[in-house]
């Protein structure tokens, strides 16, 4: 038998929808291989999904009562409008939590890697010009993003008894100190 650290995933119910008829922010596929990484690195994933506030405070209860050893935040409307109360829950069990969105580590998460949306916005500047300027837009080609940042709060690090390697520090575009 093998031992697994347990690592929980919130999830928004609110993306879009499932043939079930419930939206949902991952799809079963992706979940599906979301877990069976986790499962290759001895994690655990498991799926806390929420619908609205209520289901919120129920999630939070959830991993009151079965702790994860981490939580990852998924990119989502509605969980980022209530971010404040997912970190508050975060600190409040003493769980590392990483977010999709750089404002998550502002407002006192761990750690955040996303796409750089500063530099996503800037480049959106120059499909807006040639737009104006008459390119049809499906003539524009498909761009992913091009920069990546990794933000650490490292005050929110010591508060939970953590400390950060030396090479992930280095490899941060910026520590909140």
């Amino acid at each position: 038998m093998r031992a697994y650290a347990v690592s929980a995933m919130l999830t928004a119910s609110t993306s879009r929808s499932n043939t079930d008829g419930r939206a949902d922010a991952m799809s079963r596929t992706d979940r599906g291989r979301v877990a069976q990484a986790a499962e290759s690195s001895g994690i655990r994933a498991r799926f806390v999904d929420v619908e609205n506030v209520s289901e919120l405070d129920h999630a939070f209860k959830t991993l009151r009562e079965s702790p994860a050893m981490a939580v990852q935040v998924i990119a989502d409307p509605f969980l980022g409008g209530h971010l404040d109360k997912i970190v508050a829950c975060a600190k409040d069990l003493r769980v590392p939590a990483i977010y999709p969105f750089r404002n998550g580590v502002e407002a006192g998460g761990l750690i955040s890697y996303a796409a750089d949306y500063r530099d996503l916005f800037r480049r959106a500047g120059g499909y807006i010009d040639r737009i104006v300027k008459g390119t049809p837009p499906d003539a524009l080609p498909l761009e992913f993003p091009a920069k990546f940042e990794l933000l650490l709060n490292a005050k929110t690090a010591q508060a939970l008894g953590l400390t950060i390697p030396p090479t992930l520090l280095a490899r941060a575009d910026e520590v909140i100190e």
